[in-house]
């Protein structure tokens, strides 16, 4: 199986403050179609109702959208989320550092195959997807997280968050490794790997 190898990292080291109860990681190019909006929304629902969370968006700005970043921003201030979530940039250690979060959170609009899902599967990371894209296939293939649709409510994606961090994937991958198997063997991973970067 892959990963096998990979050395562990806590990012908590690196960043302090992701040291909470509940910690959520979201990964991908910082874009209007990949839900960051939805994520600090989902984070101020949290701290309103006493959720210990942190937030980490892994992952850098797409080229022209400065002023959906400077946005997101002015809400963390304004919801009082300083202290709870950190942006770390592009990352290349995504395999070392994905097990140090409860959960992997995946509301972007315009998913292929989740490559991003798939290492935190594999990693025993369970994954809360929007149900309209690749990522859902994942999840539901793989029985390791859950789905919410996109019309739910704030209030809804972050009990449906906290319900699927709460979810043991360790002991659902020893139930059921046939997408594990037929999805994330090394051979067929490194192949959707490529193809993900192929013009």
């Amino acid at each position: 199986m892959i990963y096998e190898d990979i050395t562990k990292k806590n990012i908590v080291d690196e960043y302090p403050i992701l040291d909470k109860d509940l910690k959520i990681a979201q990964i991908g190019f910082i874009t209007p179609t990949k839900g960051q909006k939805l994520s600090v929304e989902v984070m101020k629902n949290l701290k309103d109702r006493g959720v210990d969370a942190s937030l980490a968006i892994i992952g850098s700005v797409r080229e022209g959208d400065d002023e959906f970043k400077a946005m997101l921003d002015k809400m963390i201030l304004y919801y009082n989320l300083s202290d709870n979530i950190v942006f770390t940039g592009y990352r290349t250690d995504i395999d070392e550092i994905i097990s140090s979060f409860d959960v992997l959170f995946v509301p972007s609009t315009i998913e292929g195959f989740s490559l991003a899902s798939a290492q935190a599967i594999m990693q025993d990371v369970p994954v809360l997807s929007i149900d309209k894209t690749g990522c859902t296939e994942v999840v539901e293939k793989s029985r390791c997280g859950m789905v919410f649709s996109e019309d739910s409510s704030v209030k809804v994606v972050a009990d449906t968050l906290i319900k699927t961090a709460s979810l043991d994937v360790k002991k659902i991958k020893e139930k059921h490794p046939d997408f594990l198997l037929s999805e994330c063997s090394e051979t067929t991973f490194k192949k959707k790997t490529a193809n993900a970067f192929i013009l």
